[in-house]
């Protein structure tokens, strides 16, 4: 048991070391990274927007299609 406690602490090491941000208003339940790279190793800025070769990725998306509108009074 002692054995296993002590392996534990010699191997121990902090699991992230960088900047957790929490959101306010609608995002205050959202976390992100900022100024640090990820423990999947993407570097990010002080937004937490990836950053690759110096330069703020980004990615072009498609918005999905919205739903027609519903008549209430129907």
């Amino acid at each position: 048991m002692a054995a296993g406690a002590a392996f534990s602490v010699l191997f121990a090491e902090t699991a992230f070391a960088g900047v957790w941000l929490k959101g306010e208003g609608v995002n205050q339940n959202k976390w992100w990274y900022a100024n640090t790279t990820t423990p999947n190793r993407y570097v990010v800025n002080e937004n937490g927007a990836m950053v690759l070769d110096g330069q703020v990725s980004i990615q072009a998306v498609q918005a999905p299609e919205t739903a027609p509108a519903v008549d209430a009074a129907a």
